[in-house]
């Protein structure tokens, strides 16, 4: 039985089996922290036309301002912060709601209209496809992501190509701040490109592992008496929602520091 992928697992290999033509690029779409900015007014009426048993607990959770707790420096008090934007990182359905939300944009960029091969995971966005699909895909984006807080970052964009396919891209992508590269580039976690700079890549992971700031081989598995990160909880409190950092451990050891 073929073993099954996570969600980030499966994006990378799509990405990676785009296409066995020379003619196809792959290009990765950086943003400015989407997944806590994306239009609330707008991902709450697309939950209620594409996904109405959803719709309760969304507006219970976020039609009105969430709380936001943050401990001041030295006291016991804590400053409240109202977040109008987003999802809340820690809300269970969070990134059902927030995929819901990018749909409106998905409808735009879709494959029927760009001839563009596409995986959203979360709030990352690759597609692959020929140089001139991809620009105009990546206008789209540009034009039309940030009316729902999808705002791309063009100096976190990168376009991965063909050595032979370098110069045109640089030529079609000039002046729009994208990364074009001939090696690689780091994806989920993972990488792709060239074999010469997956090397290099595990390489710098191991040179990092060798120097004691984490170690590579093995990996313990982390129990639930090992430290862990500071969270957050959502809640509906009145008709209200709010969240506050849950009491966990501070993480004190650099051995930990990349859960």
């Amino acid at each position: 039985m073929r073993r099954k992928q996570a969600g980030g697992e499966a994006a990378i290999h799509a990405m990676r089996r785009s296409s066995p033509k020379k003619t196809v690029k792959r290009f990765f779409s950086g943003r400015k922290n989407a997944f806590n900015s994306i239009n609330r007014k707008t991902m709450l009426h697309n939950i209620k036309i594409k996904c109405p048993s959803l719709v309760t607990y969304a507006d219970n959770t976020y039609s009105e301002p969430s709380n936001l707790y943050v401990n001041r420096s030295g006291s016991n008090k804590a400053r409240v912060l109202e977040s109008r934007e987003g999802t809340t990182q820690g809300d269970p359905v969070a990134m059902a709601m927030y995929a819901l939300g990018m749909s409106v944009l998905q409808e735009v960029i879709a494959f029927e209209k760009t001839k563009v091969k596409q995986v959203a995971y979360a709030d990352d966005l690759s597609g692959a496809g020929k140089l001139q699909d991809l620009s105009h895909w990546w206008g789209l984006i540009q034009a039309n992501g940030p009316t729902i807080g999808y705002t791309p970052n063009a100096a976190k964009s990168f376009l991965i190509v063909k050595p032979e396919h370098y110069d045109g891209a640089v030529n079609i992508f000039s002046g729009s701040g994208v990364v074009v590269t001939k090696e690689g580039q780091r994806h989920l976690g993972a990488v792709i490109g060239t074999e010469e700079y997956k090397k290099e890549y595990v390489g710098r992971k191991c040179l990092v592992g060798a120097r004691g700031r984490c170690p590579v081989s093995p990996w313990p598995r982390p129990s639930l008496t090992q430290p862990t990160r500071h969270t957050r909880m959502a809640c509906n409190i009145g008709g209200t929602s709010s969240c506050a950092p849950s009491r966990t451990s501070a993480l004190t050891s650099d051995r930990w520091r990349n859960l």
